[in-house]
């Protein structure tokens, strides 16, 4: 139901437009799923390698902390620092 209410709406929005002639915007709409658009599918690959360096930045951004903290365990359980205390 609300995707023939949608698709209506794309229609009339469309017809619209186009009387306005050269007037108005350049523009048309159209019901796509973005998963599924044509421009994903072009660059999805490239998409895909983006996302992966975000995740390996994050990774890097991530690494200092768990470093630090796992330097601090080590620290805390040598047996020289357990002689001192």
């Amino acid at each position: 139901m609300n995707r023939m209410w949608f698709g209506n709406a794309v229609n009339t929005f469309n017809i619209q437009v186009a009387q306005m002639g050269k007037s108005g915007p350049n523009v048309q709409a159209n019901l796509s799923n973005g998963f599924t658009s044509r421009y994903l599918q072009l660059h999805g690959a490239l998409f895909l390698k983006l996302l992966s360096l975000v995740l390996w930045v994050g990774y890097a951004f991530g690494a200092v902390p768990l470093i630090c903290v796992l330097m601090k365990i080590h620290h805390a359980t040598t047996p020289a620092e357990a002689e001192k205390s």
